[in-house]
């Protein structure tokens, strides 16, 4: 995954504290969709969400 799968954030996180991003990724022509949050100092990146995507995906940076 690169900046190019960005899809939006960073997002408030009010259940894991600090911020969530949003990203998607084609495997075997499946989009899917990722929430993440980095976490805290010294902790482990929080996967949130990972499934299908339920409609398509915009990537503002794909092509930059």
């Amino acid at each position: 995954m690169t900046y190019k799968n960005y899809y939006k954030g960073p997002n408030p996180d009010n259940i894991y504290k600090g911020n969530y991003w949003e990203f998607g990724v084609t495997i075997k022509n499946m989009e899917i969709y990722i929430k993440i949050n980095i976490g805290q100092m010294n902790k482990r990146v929080i996967c949130i969400s990972f499934h299908e995507a339920e409609f398509k995906i915009n990537y503002p940076l794909k092509d930059k």
